[in-house]
């Protein structure tokens, strides 16, 4: 049986111009004057008076495909709106009022790998347990060491340092020292892993020239070359779009639409990719931001710091109905009033370890540090 396997990608997006509730299109267009697509130039969908972004129009061939999982309206319960904080609770899986120093991929890979990192490589594991290809964060780090390997350019591996094997004291310095040992070796051999496996995968150039272009290109290279990690994460930044979210003289232009442009353009480019390769049975692609942004636009052609988005979730394997109901938007909004919560983002965590990531009966509670209805 072949491995399953993930992408992530990291967005911080206006949702309302991402996926846009047509029913609401009035409401819309009275709370948010700056930033209102063109009503004719929205992607429609054809279900559930739902449409995309002009520049998603991969998104709606994956839709068509039934190849693409959109969950309506995730977030949390008494949300923080400081993207550090905010992101550390979406990375880590925690309440708005807990603290914790581990990450939810982290935590599932020491659930499933509880011997990592001291014995790893192994033969029935030889390869990193996950990989990070863009900015690294707490999602991998786990309750005893970081699960992931970070790599930007796994096609100019080099050896930083020699392999050592020596023996140390059975003391705090000593286990500190052999930790290094164990790291150092472990670099080494799975550098050499990713090089190898992205040369011989790497026979697509489809992709757009963007970071998150090379990133998901890196990932796919890696698949096709048989690298057997398990987790991928890539990361698009950009989307805080106080200002110039759109252009002053065309709506569907601006700083928002390029990042549409290139996240529509990225993962169109992965599927092509892995379809022609025959691995697209493997993959699933998750996106998800720290939060959303404001009902109300503001005088800045932009949005501020909001509450819940849409999730979408990517595959051949994805149940394509479309989860949650369409937001609803006030007719007197004013700029207080923010969408409203219908998933806590775990459940959609919940769901991927149970219906796709696997593990024993315990991984994802384990995971998580507790249960949530499946979606």
């Amino acid at each position: 049986m072949k491995r399953s396997r993930r992408a992530i990608s990291l967005i911080r997006n206006d949702g309302l111009n991402t996926l846009i509730p047509m029913n609401k299109f009035s409401e819309l267009s009275n709370a948010r004057p700056h930033v209102i697509l063109p009503e004719n130039k929205i992607i429609n969908l054809g279900i559930r008076d739902l449409g995309l972004h002009p520049e998603l129009n991969n998104f709606k061939s994956l839709f068509d495909e039934n190849r693409l999982k959109i969950i309506q309206n995730v977030g949390y319960n008494t949300p923080d709106f400081s993207h550090f904080r905010s992101m550390d609770i979406w990375n880590s899986a925690s309440d708005s009022d807990q603290y914790l120093t581990s990450g939810w991929i982290g935590r599932y890979i020491e659930d499933l790998h509880p011997n990592f990192p001291e014995q790893y490589p192994t033969r029935d594991f030889p390869h990193p347990l996950a990989v990070e290809l863009g900015n690294s964060s707490i999602l991998s780090t786990g309750l005893k060491s970081v699960t992931s390997y970070s790599s930007n350019n796994p096609w100019d591996y080099r050896e930083i340092m020699g392999d050592f094997d020596n023996d140390y004291p059975e003391d705090l310095i000593g286990e500190k020292l052999k930790f290094i040992q164990t790291v150092t070796r472990q670099s080494n051999i799975y550098g050499e892993a990713l090089k190898n496996s992205y040369d011989r995968g790497n026979n697509f150039d489809n992709y757009p020239n963007s970071p998150l272009g090379r990133q998901l290109q890196v990932a796919s290279s890696l698949i096709k070359g048989g690298l057997e990690s398990k987790i991928y994460m890539a990361n698009l930044g950009g989307f805080d779009t106080h200002k110039k979210q759109v252009d002053s003289s065309d709506n569907t232009k601006g700083e928002h639409a390029n990042l549409m442009k290139d996240l529509n353009n990225s993962i169109g480019s992965l599927f092509q990719d892995l379809d022609q390769n025959a691995q697209s049975e493997d993959v699933l692609v998750m996106t998800y931001s720290e939060f959303g942004r404001t009902i109300v636009s503001n005088g800045s052609l932009g949005t501020d710091h909001g509450t819940a988005a849409p999730m979408f979730v990517f595959g051949n394997k994805v149940d394509f109905n479309i989860s949650g109901k369409n937001p609803d938007i006030p007719t007197n909004v004013v700029w207080q009033d923010n969408l409203e919560t219908e998933f806590d983002f775990r459940q959609v965590y919940y769901s991927v370890i149970k219906q796709w990531l696997g593990g024993n009966q315990d991984t994802a509670e384990n995971t998580l540090f507790k249960k949530f209805d499946q979606i």
